[in-house]
């Protein structure tokens, strides 16, 4: 897009010079000096436009999107609980020349996953609850989309999939969840696996009677899935055992839950 307004706005500056070339051939010099009045005045113009015109014309098409992305509910969390890794979206976002808001919302999406991690484990049941309900939904949502649902937080997609990920995050809700999690006062410990351990177990012989033994490495390991089917199905089980263990009333299968998400992967 921006290229496409850069070559409109040069070509309008081109036809802008050619006629005021043949205004001042005709009724200035009277003789036959177009093609090098021409020359002089496109010189000319261009120039003033690429240090004048241009610069405004694309700030108002393309305004700074860090500036406008401040406004946004999970970029003000990010800022006021986490301001260092605040500073690491902007950078990306300034590093990566990003200048679309959705590619901007999903960047900061890709980084809080990180910081969601820390949090899971010591947040409110009722917070993660609400969250792993949000992403179980966007899971499936995005499992049909070839591999777009192991992908949605990195910063390899394109802009209709950026497009698509902020789409599914408001459907169901993710992006509300991310900012109840950015605010949680934590007030719990992180669970010990010793205590979850038991429900660990239970959670995954159902996924093998469901699946099969030999997929549940992949649910570990999700880089390992190399087809979409595989990618596809790493998001089915991941989902799953969301639902499985998303019981707010139930302390074991909420304290199991929050063990395993706040995993570093």
């Amino acid at each position: 897009m921006e290229s496409h307004v850069l070559i409109s706005i040069y070509a309008g500056f081109l036809l802008l010079s050619v006629v005021l070339g043949m205004i001042i051939s005709k009724f200035v010099f009277q003789k036959p000096v177009f093609s090098l009045v021409t020359l002089v005045a496109c010189v000319i113009l261009f120039s003033l436009s690429r240090r004048l015109i241009v610069p405004e014309i694309k700030e108002m098409i393309f305004p700074n999107i860090v500036e406008t992305m401040q406004t946004q509910p999970l970029f003000q969390a990010l800022k006021n609980n986490e301001p260092e890794e605040y500073q690491n979206i902007v950078k990306i976002i300034e590093n990566n020349n990003i200048k679309l808001e959705k590619q901007a919302l999903a960047v900061a999406q890709s980084r809080a996953q990180s910081i969601i991690r820390n949090r899971v484990g010591k947040a409110r049941d009722a917070t993660v609850s609400q969250f792993f309900t949000a992403m179980e939904g966007q899971l499936r949502e995005l499992a049909v989309h070839n591999d777009l649902c192991l992908r949605q937080f990195s910063l390899d997609i394109s802009p209709e999939e950026a497009q698509l990920i902020s789409q599914t995050a408001e459907k169901t809700g993710v992006e509300f969840a991310m900012i109840e999690l950015l605010n949680d006062p934590l007030p719990q410990s992180k669970p010990h696996e010793s205590s979850v351990l038991p429900e660990i177990h239970a959670t995954f012989r159902s996924l093998a009677e469901r699946y099969g033994k030999d997929r549940i490495g992949l649910v570990e390991n999700p880089q390992k899935a190399r087809t979409t089917e595989e990618k596809q199905l790493v998001c089915q089980m991941l989902a799953d055992m969301y639902a499985t263990l998303n019981h707010p009333n139930d302390k074991k299968k909420m304290a199991t839950l929050r063990f395993l998400f706040s995993i570093p992967k």
